[in-house]
């Protein structure tokens, strides 16, 4: 499965991510689905309750802030943010 919002014209690289805010009946955004583009070419689905390591720089590892935005980390800065993030993720249909 891959994002289907995806411009089939862009080039991707190794390590692009694709984060889709789900918005719900009530307006509320806190649901995401997360896609990282891998060494293989092909979109994966990231869970957000597993550390993720980019594929490439390996001591990296994607950190979600509150907000929702990602960022690459050392996995020693990830282990400082101990509040889980105010994210939740949407079914993949």
């Amino acid at each position: 499965m891959q994002p289907e919002r995806i411009d089939p014209r862009i080039q991707h690289t190794t390590g692009d991510l694709y984060v889709h805010r789900v918005v719900d009946d009530s307006g509320d955004p806190s649901k995401f689905q997360v896609w990282i583009f891998s060494e293989a070419k092909a979109w994966e689905s990231v869970a957000l309750t597993t550390e993720r390591h980019h594929p490439i720089l390996r001591h990296l590892v994607l950190l979600f802030s509150k907000r929702g935005t990602p960022s690459w980390v050392k996995p020693s800065t990830a282990k400082r943010h101990t509040d889980p993030p105010m994210l939740h993720m949407a079914k993949l249909e």
